[in-house]
């Protein structure tokens, strides 16, 4: 008896196992730091276009974040706000507003821009997403229905609907979901990605990478090396980052304590961009961090670079369009052009020529200098 229940019980998890990793690619990552290649601008883009935004009052940013390039429109994230500019970098409105009234949105967990249909949507930390309309019109808002379950990142895919991080913290370990909803808050699908048995002291929260490519809204936690991806066909498609033995466990990712052997002795991918052809990660590492370039055709790296702070190659990629050291390395891809990256760059990386061109550019009168806002650049894929 006790011979026909081990049986059942390996048949059980072969079963589960082949049915994570049926049709699953895999991408070696464990060689990183011992196989350095690398590529340039000319290797990988058409064309690089630089965009300044505009620097009145009203639209000044500190940190910020690039949140959404399309045709007509540039959305960036600062704090609780969200701010549209146009293509040309003018300054045209800000999106909702910060209150306790109606229309007014809490503090901002996460903001994001649904192309599908026009509008901007914006999670706060009570688990409320706000919609307001490109000009800034409110038009409505839910609360995310959670059964229990810790809404985290999410992110707006091809079809509208909002593919969301969900976490369920219990004593005897953690489950995280992907889960799928309509503009309007209804579950439309479920899928658990990842669960364990372990007991962690969480001082900090690594939230999951989510990137928009062609072929879908794609996950990946901090903690496990299955990206997971939600397709235009309404599914969930897999792919394996394996780390080895340098992928970090989730009592280094949620413990501070542990912070520094988490940055010095694993490879953590804080951010993930993806377009047609590539997906483009950062890795953190000691003093530094590492740019990695995947070919989605072979799932082979071909561009891996580590760079360390204060030197003068600071990794990335050279943009030649500039006769100083500028360096790119997108921060979002816009998903669903197929082949348009973005990243928002301190005024203070462009210094002498590079900063008159700039000056040049702008189709304003105001100043470019170390306060100014961010230039934007939008490279293009070949």
């Amino acid at each position: 008896m006790k011979k026909q229940s081990f049986m059942l019980i390996a048949f059980l998890a072969l079963a589960a196992c082949g049915q994570q990793e049926s049709g699953a690619g895999r991408i070696d990552l464990t060689q990183l730091g011992t196989e350095e290649a690398r590529l340039t601008a000319k290797d990988l883009f058409a064309s690089v276009e630089y965009i300044p935004l505009e620097t009145r009052p009203e639209c000044l940013l500190g940190p910020a974040s690039i949140m959404a390039v399309d045709d007509s429109n540039v959305l960036v994230w600062q704090g609780n706000d969200v701010l549209r500019f146009g293509r040309d970098g003018r300054f045209l409105n800000k999106v909702g507003t910060t209150g306790n009234g109606h229309g007014e949105h809490g503090a901002t967990r996460s903001a994001r821009y649904d192309t599908e249909n026009g509008t901007v949507l914006i999670a706060t930390f009570d688990n409320r997403i706000f919609r307001y309309s490109l000009g800034g019109e409110y038009l409505g808002d839910f609360k995310m229905p959670d059964n229990g379950k810790v809404p985290q990142t999410f992110r707006v895919a091809h079809d509208g609907n909002l593919v969301c991080e969900m976490r369920d913290y219990k004593e005897e370990g953690l489950d995280v979901w992907l889960q799928v909803f309509t503009p309007a808050g209804k579950l439309r699908l479920s899928h658990r990605i990842y669960t364990d048995g372990e007991t962690v002291k969480r001082s900090m929260m690594k939230t999951a990478t989510m990137c928009s490519t062609p072929d879908g809204t794609w996950m990946i936690l901090p903690f496990d090396d299955w990206a997971w991806c939600y397709t235009p066909e309404g599914e969930v498609d897999s792919l394996l980052f394996d780390r080895g033995s340098y992928s970090p466990s989730r009592e280094l990712c949620e413990n501070w304590d542990n912070s520094k052997e988490l940055q010095e002795t694993k490879y953590q991918i804080d951010n993930m961009a993806g377009t047609e052809k590539h997906f483009y990660l950062e890795v953190p590492t000691k003093q530094g961090g590492r740019d990695v370039l995947v070919e989605r055709k072979t799932n082979r790296v071909v561009h891996n670079h580590y760079w360390r702070w204060g030197f003068e190659d600071k990794g990335h990629i050279r943009l030649d369009s500039f006769s100083e050291d500028v360096t790119f390395w997108p921060f979002i891809s816009t998903g669903h052009d197929g082949n348009l990256l973005a990243a928002l760059m301190p005024i203070d990386l462009f210094i002498g020529k590079d900063r008159q061109a700039l000056r040049e550019k702008a189709q304003n009168d105001y100043p470019l200098n170390d306060d100014s806002n961010p230039i934007l650049v939008i490279a293009r894929e070949k």
